[in-house]
This record gives structure tokens, C-alpha cells and sequence, in this order.
């Protein structure tokens, strides 16, 4: 009953490789009771994806689209989305964007982004954690995270007279 409400993209395409965007209507269409054919096929058309051609022959990103076309075609809820935008240009990666903004833009939809791509996040998200090493250091609002944290690069040595309450990550590189 509730995988009814979730919609999941994931940035691996998990379909079977031999169906076609029909073939997958076909059968999404007896898995989520509120499939939307319509709007099924405007997402294929918004992300110029093939009807009858496999999904062997796509592309990364066309594999992603796809992916949005299923979870948004039957009325989820919520979306579980994993670097889902990884795979798409900078363009359709707005795109999908915006389509994210205009899911939630009612206030009765969600979306949880797992996304290492920290402009997506900036663009939509509205609650930020922070996980390192598998630990949740944070879970702020953007705003607040926005005008409280940063982003400090320096060399060793000055790093060394920071207040370490302070630092909630780092990582070293060659020069910094």
C-alpha cells in the first residue's frame, strides 16, 4: 500500500534492458493503480525519449529520465531520489529540477535528494543533512545553513589554529 505513495530514482538504471518505454507502461500500469498514462507519455515526450527503442540502447541520462517518467506518472508522493541527477547535461538537469519544484509546489508532495551535486541542492532544497562516515552531523534549514556555515579553504598551518567546535568535517588535498 504505501510503495502506491513513493516514487525512486536511483542515478543505475534497474529496468530490464530489453523493454521499450511501451514495454514499461505495460507494466507499470498493473503495478500502480494511479498510473497516469498521460502523463506517462508527456514526460517521455518532454525528455525526447524513444517509444519503441530498447532501453539497452540509451544513454545514462536517457536511462535517468526514464526513471523520472515512472516515479512521477503515478501520483507519488513522495520521491526517493539517489544522485539521480548525476547522469544528465546541465540543461536537463534544470529541467528536472524544476519539475521537482513544481511536484512540491502544492505543499502535499515531498522529495528526500541524496545528492553530492551541492547546486541541486542549493536550487531546491529547503532542509539540508550533512552525513560523513555514515553519521548525521547536521539536519539545518537551507537558510539557516546558508548564513551560519561555510566553505573554508586553507593550508595546514592555519588550519591548525582553527577552534575545532568549529570544524564540522574536513579534508586534506595536496595544498590545502
Amino acid at each position: 500500500e504505501i510503495k502506491q505513495d513513493i516514487g525512486v530514482v536511483q542515478d543505475e538504471c534497474n529496468l530490464p534492458l530489453m523493454f521499450t518505454a511501451s514495454d514499461i507502461e505495460a507494466v507499470m500500469k498493473k503495478i500502480y493503480r494511479n498510473w497516469e498514462h498521460e502523463q506517462y507519455w508527456a514526460l517521455i515526450k518532454k525528455f525526447n525519449l524513444p517509444r519503441n527503442q530498447m532501453i539497452s540502447s540509451f544513454s545514462k541520462g536517457m536511462k535517468v529520465k526514464m526513471n523520472f517518467a515512472i516515479a512521477l506518472a503515478h501520483k507519488s508522493k513522495l520521491l526517493l531520489l539517489d544522485e539521480a541527477t548525476s547522469g544528465l547535461d546541465p540543461v536537463m538537469r534544470d529541467d528536472v529540477l524544476d519539475l521537482l519544484l513544481e511536484f512540491v509546489k502544492a505543499g502535499e508532495n515531498s522529495v528526500l535528494f541524496s545528492s553530492h551535486i551541492t547546486s541541486d541542492l542549493s536550487k531546491i532544497a529547503d532542509h539540508i543533512a550533512f552525513l560523513h562516515e555514515g553519521k548525521l552531523l547536521f539536519y539545518k534549514a537551507k537558510d539557516d545553513l546558508m548564513q551560519h556555515y561555510g566553505l573554508l579553504r586553507c593550508d595546514r598551518e592555519r588550519f591548525g589554529l582553527l577552534d575545532k567546535s568549529d570544524v564540522l568535517a574536513w579534508r586534506e588535498q595536496d595544498h590545502e
